[in-house]
């Protein structure tokens, strides 16, 4: 009898007749139970808790289509049940799945209500509620996402349907080993990826690509080099939205993979918004993008949005469970639990084990750790940093100087995460007049990605969630105004006196560069550099001196550039744990059981991290390098 076989026995056999059920289907990672009977919808969370925790899986109840009213009688009694402060925009029925989104401006006048309403809504309707936030700020991105995932629904139930019968297969063989095969990330910062195997199952964490690569070979994770086949890979996991740990998912699917891909909801529409972009910046620049624009929406159709905390199988062997990792939002240190109590792994993505003005810091809860992998991107000998309050007033002291020499302050920032973060800063040190009242620009992906950061408050700090649920926008300020087409570069920088943020924060790429050449030959004016510089990228040659260089003009002419600004920065707004960050979580959450891995830093970096934690653990800490493979257990 299969695993699938199994499973449907003990749910008929648990759930009382008078929950008419219809189908129990295997959709991703969950088990979906279809019943006719709304009143069961409700009434029968007791009972689908007793059958989750006997089968240790994740069962969903859906309302087949007889339990299910008309849309019009549905949609009706919608707007009569939802409070009418709630604002009401939108319901969107999913007839294959038989849900109906509400979309409303204010979320908290329904969540005041707790499940009541929604239990209301299941039982008057037949439809299974969900209760969407209208982005408080104008996004494009977040409509473009939920369209692939509500249209076509026929074609996600059928790839749910494939992936759901791989998860749920009968092993083959019992888990008795575990490597770990590192394809990207090692000794290096960029393209990470790890291989998970087991006797069972194999497992992608990651799958970036190296954006100061020269060539193709060390742009992406050496997927070539390894004895699986692609469509023999059951999941990949991304851990967050940064181009370096999940920008090479479209070659992954160019080579055939079509299994799922989990991460947390914001990650969806940073990845979304990411891979966009990358495309438009690498056709601007005269390369051949590496895939098509289509292609994304066949990733969307096989991503599996997971909140934290839950735990879905993802193989027959293995469950996941995402945790806050502090680093961008939706940023998620990955957990996985190998067979019954067998043996875990802890990878902590990219990590910032300390709270920001838009974070918390990262999660340490998990109950069992034999494996842990962290990142070491400040892992040398002087990579520690000041604390917050010390680095925003170096930034405020710096702007100041700037401005009081009639210059301009060119930020060259990652768009998601630290653009956000800056533009907070700044703009509360304008509000307490700690900075004149001048105009902070931000070009490119930076307004996207601020929507994007406001339609998920329950992502953000205690402090932001606080005053967005309290109906104040923290992102939304008269002193930023996102660059548009009619606002020309040149006419802000010839304005003088104006703070620009603009991506990419390495100068590789993206509206930054046309100001960087506008703003470099300035004398009074200052690049301010507020992130990590990956070695040979333009802004890791500029931050070490450089002086003269060459570019491309509009007209695609040669030009030489002499840097006459100021060039500074400011350490401590970065988004990854500091070495004694690194050493205060590894203390927390290793537990000497296994071993211990060194991932996600230059070569020397990780050297040195490695000869302080040997003298700590012994002979657990590897520094793998690429194409290595490990045995876990």
């Amino acid at each position: 009898m299969s695993a699938e076989q199994d499973i449907r026995e003990v749910i008929f056999e648990k759930i009382p007749r008078e929950a008419q059920i219809v189908s129990i289907e295997m959709e991703g990672p969950a088990i979906a139970v279809y019943v006719e009977n709304p009143g069961f919808l409700v009434g029968g969370q007791q009972v689908l808790a007793e059958v989750a925790k006997q089968l240790r899986k994740r069962i969903i109840v859906r309302p087949a289509v007889k339990a299910r009213k008309t849309k019009d009688e549905a949609e009706k009694i919608i707007k009569q049940l939802v409070p009418k402060k709630a604002g009401v925009e939108a319901v969107v029925f999913n007839d294959v799945f038989g849900e109906v989104l509400v979309s409303v401006r204010h979320p908290d006048a329904v969540e005041e209500l707790g499940e009541k309403i929604l239990n209301d809504i299941m039982v008057e309707t037949g439809w299974k509620p969900s209760i969407i936030r209208i982005p408080p700020l104008s996004t494009t991105v977040i409509p473009q996402v939920m369209y692939v995932f509500n249209q076509n629904a026929e074609e996600r139930f059928k790839i749910l349907r494939e992936i759901g019968e791989r998860i749920f297969r009968k092993p083959l063989f019992k888990t008795e080993n575990i490597t770990l095969t590192f394809l990207g990330g090692a000794e290096q910062v960029g393209r990470s990826s790890i291989l998970v195997s087991t006797d069972e199952s194999n497992i992608l964490m990651d799958f970036g690509i190296n954006p100061a690569a020269s060539s193709y070979s060390d742009s992406f994770p050496r997927i070539d080099r390894i004895p699986v086949s692609v469509e023999n890979i059951d999941a990949v996991i991304i851990s967050h939205a940064h181009l370096d740990h999940m920008g090479g998912l479209p070659l992954l699917f160019k080579y055939g993979y079509r299994g799922p891909v989990y991460m947390t909801e914001p990650t969806v529409h940073l990845m979304f918004l990411l891979l966009n972009d990358l495309h438009d910046v690498l056709q601007k620049n005269g390369v051949t993008p590496f895939f098509e624009l289509k292609d994304l929406r066949t990733i969307l159709q096989h991503t599996i949005p997971v909140k934290f905390g839950v735990v879905v199988d993802v193989a027959p062997d293995i469950k996941l469970t995402f945790r806050n990792a502090g680093h961008i939002l939706g940023s998620a240190v990955i957990h996985l639990h190998i067979g019954e109590g067998l043996h875990n792994i802890v990878f902590t993505g990219d990590l910032k084990y300390d709270r920001s003005i838009l974070l918390e810091h990262a999660s340490t809860m998990f109950p069992r750790v034999e494996t842990l992998i962290t990142e070491c991107t400040y892992g040398g000998v002087n990579d520690t940093m000041p604390p917050r309050e010390e680095v925003e007033n170096r930034l405020v002291s710096l702007v100041n100087s700037t401005l009081e020499r009639n210059g301009n302050v060119l930020i060259p920032t990652l768009a998601v995460g630290r653009a956000q973060e800056i533009m907070l800063v700044l703009d509360n040190a304008i509000r307490s007049k700690k900075i004149p009242e001048v105009p902070i620009y931000v070009d490119g992906m930076i307004s996207e990605v601020t929507a994007i950061h406001a339609s998920f408050p329950n992502y953000l700090s205690k402090e932001l969630r606080e005053m967005m649920n309290n109906g104040v926008n923290p992102f939304k300020s008269e002193y930023v105004i996102p660059v548009k087409n009619s606002i020309p570069r040149e006419e802000i920088t010839e304005a003088r006196r104006n703070i620009i943020l603009s991506p990419s924060g390495m100068l590789e790429g993206g509206p930054v560069i046309e100001y960087f050449k506008l703003i470099a030959p300035q004398e009074n004016s200052m690049v301010i550099f507020v992130n990590y510089q990956i070695e040979g990228t333009l802004g890791n040659r500029v931050l070490n001196g450089l002086k003269e260089l060459t570019m491309q003009n509009a007209n695609g002419r040669v030009e030489a550039i002499t840097i006459k600004s100021a060039v500074e920065r400011v350490d401590g707004f970065s988004g990854h744990s500091d070495r004694n960050q690194i050493l205060n979580y590894v203390r927390r959450v290793y537990t000497k059981r296994g071993p211990l891995f060194l991932v996600h830093g230059e070569a020397k970096k990780i050297q040195n991290m490695k000869r302080l934690l040997s003298r700590m653990y012994g002979e657990n800490v590897y520094s793998p390098r690429l194409l290595e493979t490990y045995r876990a257990l």
